[in-house]
């Protein structure tokens, strides 16, 4: 994993660790909104649900907390003047 330097940076072992259980729990919340969205007919493909499990939500919002990333709603990342979201990352 190459550091802000753009050094090779080996991660120790509790780096490790915490990157499995970030892993770990990113999972359990994409699967948890994976059947939500089959239970409420929001997803009414394979293919879609497949997506849904398999992609980590999360690496597109750096900055937000994993609850959030994977919550059945938007992430905004633009609002206007009034405080109205404009851009979002997600439409689940």
């Amino acid at each position: 994993m190459s550091g802000a330097d753009g050094n090779i940076h080996e991660q120790t072992e509790d780096e490790l660790v915490a990157d499995t259980a970030l892993d770990s729990h990113a999972a359990k919340l994409r699967n948890s909104l994976a059947d939500e969205l089959v239970a409420d007919g929001s997803i009414v493909s394979e293919e879609i649900e497949l997506a849904v499990r398999t992609v980590p939500r999360h690496l597109f919002a750096p900055d937000v907390p994993l609850e959030d990333a994977y919550a059945n709603d938007i992430v905004p990342t633009k609002r206007d003047e009034h405080g109205i979201t404009i851009s979002s990352i997600f439409v689940p």
